[in-house]
């Protein structure tokens, strides 16, 4: 029997590992819009209620993933009787927890509650027609500017891609939250009423759990593919020649 002298020696075979890399991992956008008003000046067991909600905040920064970017917007902070006392106290990023803290000890309790102007203005900077993304809304009072808070909602619902404004109403009595109530349910979110320092930290960290989970893209939940393994096709070998 006769065979190629090729086969004298060693047979190679090629073996091609294919390895596909992990996906990215997704950012979490969160926005969160503090209410500053003249109300907030008001206290609950002795501590004002502005102060409350800067320690709860303060404790919120410790808990946040690694990938959360963190923004926030004040309303209601610099001028009495002004609907357009709105500002971006810090811009949407990782968070550094000195520069934050800094941003919120200077917020003061004097004016109105524009919050659905302070909710567009959030939504708009997030880009929600292009990303996902997350408000945060704490107020302890309804809408005082003219503005309809369940018509804001289902006007960002339609315009987003993936958008939800969770919403925290602090020290408001039940039966008065309507407004707030349906700002979150017309985009997707929770509403969380707080009466207390307690649990107003405690709902700050629900909500900001919530958004994380949400924000997390398929890709993530998805485990990492496995190696493929390629072999050569079998008409490659070298058979005897009979």
């Amino acid at each position: 029997m006769k065979y190629l002298s090729s086969c004298a020696g060693l047979l190679s075979v090629c073996v091609c590992l294919v390895v596909t890399p992990a996906p990215s991992v997704a950012e979490d956008n969160l926005l969160l819009v503090l209410d500053s008003s003249g109300s907030m000046a008001g206290q609950i067991d002795g501590e004002v209620k502005l102060d409350i909600a800067r320690s709860a905040i303060g404790e919120l920064l410790g808990k946040l993933r690694p990938t959360t970017r963190l923004g926030l917007i004040a309303y209601g902070h610099r001028r009495e009787g002004d609907c357009g006392d709105i500002e971006t106290i810090y811009d949407v990023g990782v968070p550094d927890g000195a520069a934050v803290t800094e941003a919120i000890g200077r917020l003061r309790a004097v004016g109105k509650t524009p919050l659905s102007d302070a909710v567009r203005m959030a939504a708009d900077q997030l880009n929600i027609s292009e990303s996902k993304a997350t408000v945060i809304l704490v107020s302890d009072g309804n809408e005082n500017c003219g503005a309809d808070p369940c018509e804001l909602g289902r006007e960002l619902a339609a315009r987003s891609i993936d958008f939800r404004v969770h919403v925290i109403g602090f020290d408001i009595k039940s039966g008065e939250d309507a407004g707030l109530q349906c700002l979150a349910d017309a985009t997707g979110g929770k509403y969380v009423a707080a009466g207390d320092a307690t649990s107003l930290e405690n709902a700050i960290y629900e909500v900001a759990k919530a958004a994380e989970t949400q924000r997390r893209s398929l890709a993530d939940r998805r485990p990492p593919r496995s190696p493929r393994l390629r072999l050569p096709n079998s008409s490659q070998f070298l058979r005897p020649n009979r």
